[in-house]
């Protein structure tokens, strides 16, 4: 260390700011609470997936026609498109 030198010079001979500590703490602290606030959600979750088990099944029955009916159209209009690729190829 030189003789002279303030923590300030010292931090800016090293590239950073006056402030990086703080803001590695403030980054280290924003994910520990998105860790803590996931946690949160995911029990919230759970719970609530057991309370009202039986409306989750309702709505299941509810979308599975209309995923399957959206899934065939993309289905044959894939093959549509391998058919129309097949009949190029043989031109």
């Amino acid at each position: 260390m030189l003789t002279g030198d303030s923590p300030r010079t010292r931090v800016a001979r090293l590239g950073q700011s006056p402030n990086a500590r703080n803001s590695k703490r403030e980054n280290e602290m924003g994910k520990i609470l998105s860790l803590l606030i996931g946690a949160i959600v995911v029990v919230a979750g759970l719970i609530l997936l057991f309370a009202w088990w039986y409306e989750l099944v309702i709505v299941f029955k509810g979308i599975l026609p209309l995923v399957l009916l959206a899934g065939g159209v993309i289905a044959v209009f894939a093959g549509i498109g391998e058919f129309k690729d097949v009949l190029k190829s043989k031109k």
